[in-house]
């Protein structure tokens, strides 16, 4: 049997790829086992160099798969010897239009366009590389975007203003995206992939490392596929065309429902679509979580939106923890330890200070009591409500429920 002193892991459908490297014979021998969802094993031909297990990992496209960990030393071996691959291969032969081209695509990939490199690979002078740049700039001059010499890397760039997506930008959705674990396994890979296949094969490859963790470790919290339904929703939207879905509720009934849809908002860590139940545009919005909703059809009938519609962003401001109802003024007495918390959930809220300097009267305005309820609870001894009593008294009676609980004997053997 083969022994192996290293080892890199990788994941894919079920499929599970490893390198193996032999140093204890000091011999360099590096072989893949792939090893299929059934425990059968095949092993690959060993190589005696980095260079061609490198070769092999190129061969299981190995930046798409999971890992569960990775020597951060590894993508910087993997680059380095891909670039001494490069530098051994023979040089291709461009005319002027496919040289052009190259430089292009290179550049929109985010690549740095090294001037002393470029003269070597495509085998002409400085000048003609300028003039090469000079006609993509021509291209590109009634866009946002231009190619820029970048005198710290001795090379040209192409660089935006305004709706540019950069690595920043990537880096802010990606944490953001993982982090709610909103969206299933499949649909949160797929859209990763997206956004990192933007970038430039090096860039591509530290993101992957960055990511790595966040993709094997990902659980989501629900398994619906939701991208073709948010498409659905706001096609509906724009076009001004009511909605009929099944919709199963927390009692686990399922009905069929026609909505006038207004928006897709989220909410921790779930997504919802905001609409009026047709026959009650009169009322409140509803809010439905959208992994409930199947078969999802959009109808011919259209509809006209009402003043009240127009302002569901700030409908969204005051449903808070996604519940809905009738406008409800309230009033509290919040400790000032707590006010960091009330502002991050309620930023509109009014806040002024009581003749105790450790308290303080909050004012602010929200859909039904329901979601403000919680959040008092989750407050414990920090929040006390003032205002309306049928809040103040609902509060007592959950603490009553709870103090029974806790202090009461409990028939637990």
């Amino acid at each position: 049997m083969l022994e192996a002193s290293r080892v890199y892991g990788f994941k894919k459908d079920g499929e599970l790829v490893t390198l193996f490297v032999d140093s204890v014979r000091r011999k360099g021998e590096y072989w893949l086992e792939v090893k299929g969802p059934d425990g059968e094993a095949q092993i690959s031909d060993k190589v005696y160099s980095w260079d061609d297990a490198v070769g092999l990992l190129e061969g299981q496209d190995w930046t798409r798969y999971e890992m569960a960990n990775m020597d951060f030393s590894f993508t910087d071996s993997i680059l380095e010897a891909k670039g001494r691959k490069k530098t051994k291969a023979k040089s291709k032969r461009f005319n002027a239009q496919q040289r052009v081209l190259e430089i292009l695509k290179r550049l929109q990939r985010n690549e740095t366009i090294e001037m002393e490199n470029s003269i070597k690979v495509f085998g002409i002078s400085r000048t003609m590389i300028q003039r090469d740049i000079k006609a993509i700039n021509e291209f590109f001059a009634h866009s946002n975007k231009e190619v820029e010499y970048v005198r710290g890397k001795k090379g040209y760039e192409l660089s935006a203003k305004g709706d540019y997506f950069t690595i920043d930008d990537a880096l802010f959705v990606l944490i953001f995206l993982y982090g709610s674990r909103a969206l299933n396994k499949e649909e949160m890979k797929g859209l990763s992939d997206k956004i990192i296949d933007l970038f430039s094969k090096s860039e591509q490859i530290k993101l992957r490392e960055f990511f790595q963790s966040y993709l094997f470790h990902y659980h989501p919290v629900q398994e619906q596929n939701l991208f073709e339904l948010f498409y659905m929703c706001f096609q509906a939207i724009s076009q001004k065309r009511i909605l009929k879905f099944a919709y199963t509720n927390n009692a686990g009934q399922t009905n069929i429902r026609e909505v006038v849809p207004l928006t897709i908002s989220y909410h921790d860590r779930k997504f919802y679509l905001i609409a009026r139940r047709r026959g009650y545009e009169d009322g409140n919005p509803s809010l439905w979580q959208m992994d409930r909703i199947e078969d999802c059809k959009i109808t011919n009938q259209k509809f006209s939106l009402s003043s009240s519609d127009a302002n569901v962003g700030e409908f969204l401001q005051q449903a808070f923890f996604m519940h809905s109802g009738d406008l409800q003024k309230v009033r509290l007495r919040v400790k000032e330890s707590n006010l960091p918390y009330l502002k991050r959930q309620f930023p509109l809220a009014s806040i002024a200070p009581t003749t105790n300097s450790e308290w303080f009267e909050v004012r602010l305005e929200v859909r039904g009591l329901a979601g403000i309820n919680l959040w008092v609870l989750q407050q414990g001894q920090y929040v006390e409500v003032i205002e309306p009593k049928e809040l103040r008294e609902k509060v007592k009676e959950d603490i009553s429920q709870m103090y029974q609980i806790y202090f009461e004997p409990a028939n637990v053997k």
